[in-house]
């Protein structure tokens, strides 16, 4: 599936959902498969993907008046995580 094709169904049709599904399961196994070769585990990337989810699903839920835009979006993630602190670290690692 190519990333840069647009939905084909309509917004109320309920093939879209299963559309969007496999448009991110295709790319969230892409994006563990690249991570996991480079020695990061399976498990703490599925935790972090999960946080990153909740935390766009919490900052979607924070402006219901306004309309998603995909490059705003990205912009304001990128300023929200830019002034996070580092996640503890267990002992050994």
């Amino acid at each position: 599936m190519k990333m840069n094709a647009p939905p084909k169904s309509h917004v109320t049709e309920r093939q879209r959902t299963k559309e969007c599904h496999n448009l991110c399961k295709t790319a969230f196994m892409r994006l563990v498969d690249e991570a996991a070769a480079l020695g990061w585990r399976r498990e703490e990337l599925a935790l972090q993907l999960a946080d990153l989810a909740d935390d766009y699903v919490l900052y979607l839920a924070s402006r219901p008046n306004e309309r998603a835009s995909t490059t705003n979006d990205a912009s304001v993630l990128r300023l929200v995580y830019a002034n996070e602190p580092e996640p503890l670290r267990s002992i050994g690692e």
